[in-house]
């Protein structure tokens, strides 16, 4: 998706504002590493964007050219191994991609891998906002012909969250967007 496009759909600041300010964070499904590269203006948080499109990665890596504290990684979601110890993650219009079977399991594995305090953040679209959830169909359909898309309410993704043993809480971004405006926040105890 084009960068200045993406600037309209995702609340950067409320997202690194969500995450801790120093430490290692890492973007699960960062595409073209927009929202990585907004977190890596931090200089005490080191960076690791993690996707399975090599071409997307690629764009990442150019555009992270010079960056000491961003790394990419080509990796299978489904199949990911993550860092011990992680202080946040953010998972930004990624899980409504992968089999439904598979939403519980990956937010386990974050959590595991987090350390104490250790924070995820999720920007996801809920099925409770029905235009927004058709518009952003429609915005999948266009962007990822393919894939099969597996959307949840906001009360499935607020109980998956919290069987995770996190402090879980949920805000709406900005109204004005056709596109997710859930932000959900889920810190490890």
């Amino acid at each position: 998706m084009k960068r200045w496009l993406k600037h309209l759909f995702i609340p950067f600041a409320l997202i690194d504002t969500a995450l801790p300010k120093a430490g290692l964070i890492v973007d699960i499904g960062c595409g073209e590493g927009t929202v990585t590269l907004f977190l890596s203006q931090r200089p005490k948080r080191r960076l690791i964007g993690i996707d399975r499109d090599a071409t997307r990665l690629h764009l990442a890596k150019v555009e992270a050219k010079g960056k000491k504290n961003v790394r990419f990684i080509k990796a299978d979601l489904l199949k990911l191994s993550l860092p011990k110890n992680l202080s946040g993650c953010v998972i930004a219009d990624v899980i409504h991609h992968l089999p439904r079977s598979f939403h519980a399991k990956l937010l386990n594995t974050v959590v595991r891998n987090l350390k104490p305090g250790g924070v995820l953040v999720i920007k996801e679209i809920v099925t409770d906002d029905v235009l927004r959830s058709k518009l952003s169909r429609l915005w999948d359909f266009i962007l990822y012909p393919k894939d099969t898309i597996y959307y949840r309410s906001l009360k499935d993704y607020t109980a998956m969250l919290k069987k995770t043993g996190c402090q879980v809480t949920h805000q709406r971004t900005n109204h004005l967007t056709p596109a997710s405006i859930h932000l959900f926040k889920a810190t490890k105890k």
